[in-house]
């Protein structure tokens, strides 16, 4: 892979990073006191994987 494609791949990543988090922050402000929904938590969660696999992509690629 040359510089560019890594760069152009890490703002990428960054970007979708950004994006998640905030959908992240956003909901987990908006948690109501009582009476969860499940759908709600189960979202948190997705969001907490993706946010994961995310960053180790772009250790991997600022490693390369």
């Amino acid at each position: 892979m040359t510089e560019i494609s890594i760069s152009g791949q890490a703002d990428s990543i960054k970007a979708e990073l950004r994006d998640l988090e905030a959908e992240y922050e956003q909901l987990a402000q908006n948690l109501p006191p009582h009476s969860i929904k499940p759908s709600h938590l189960q979202r948190l969660e997705e969001l907490e994987d993706l946010i994961s696999e995310k960053k180790k992509e772009l250790s991997a690629l600022n490693q390369a």
